[in-house]
């Protein structure tokens, strides 16, 4: 029998073990509007649902929240490159680059819980064939060669990845809760996006119901899984005592 042609490929999940990293006092709470507009790889260009970002595994999470922090190559070489004297060196400290604030965590909480739901495996096979004929075009316009797998792993254009995740959000057949996709810092590390939706928010609390929560507690910036994100993304220590080590 010939095939009738590419679909969605969706995941239907029963309880999967997921972690976020978000602000105190309820990580699972969606970014308040005021914040927007938001602009992560699968939110909405038209700023009309939010999405929530969770990972397989805390390691994962910190791995996303850590990489701005990442030392800029231009600027490392460039400041090696300087010759300082040494009593400016004792009066003006400059910390190594790639360090990130102690104050960082102080807002921040890991939450842990079991996320249920239908979501859109974006970078399977079927998935990205089935998309191809609505977002070729936009991705050529974007200066883009094709559209495939490297597309839906890329930072950049955001509008079109932003794209993709409305086209899913209105999709009916079935309706899906959100998109899995692997990081772009490692096909290991597994992502889910949760779509904001009425029927599956809590509307009092703002938060998904679609994640069952276990835990809540302060970022553990000692733990084994945190000190192994900084250390992916090359963060180091120093001697200022405002900053993670």
């Amino acid at each position: 029998m010939a095939r009738s042609g590419p679909s969605l490929s969706i995941v239907a999940l029963g309880g999967v073990h997921i972690f976020r990293v978000g602000y105190h006092p309820d990580p699972w709470a969606w970014t308040p509007w005021w914040y927007g507009p938001f602009t992560g790889r699968w939110d909405d260009p038209d700023q009309q649902y939010r999405s929530l970002y969770l990972g397989t595994s805390a390691y994962a999470c910190y791995v996303e929240v850590l990489a701005c922090f990442r030392p800029d190559p231009n600027v490392v070489a460039g400041t090696a490159a300087v010759v300082g004297d040494d009593d400016d060196d004792d009066a003006y400290p400059t910390h190594p680059a790639g360090m990130v604030p102690a104050s960082w965590a102080a807002p921040r909480v890991l939450g842990s819980g079991h996320l249920r739901g239908q979501f859109v495996e974006v970078q399977n096979a079927d998935s990205l064939a089935h998309l191809r004929p609505t977002f070729i075009g936009p991705a050529l316009a974007a200066g883009l060669a094709d559209f495939d797998g490297s597309v839906v792993r890329a930072a950049e254009p955001r509008s079109l990845t932003g794209a993709i995740s409305r086209h899913l959000y209105l999709w009916d057949d079935p309706v899906v809760d959100g998109i899995a996709f692997d990081s772009r810092h490692g096909n290991d590390l597994v992502l889910y996006a949760v779509f904001e939706r009425p029927s599956t928010s809590d509307q009092d609390l703002e938060r998904t119901m679609l994640v069952d929560v276990a835990s809540t507690q302060a970022v553990p910036t000692t733990s084994d899984e945190f000190q192994a994100a900084l250390a992916l993304h090359g963060q180091v220590s120093g001697p200022m005592t405002d900053f993670l080590r």
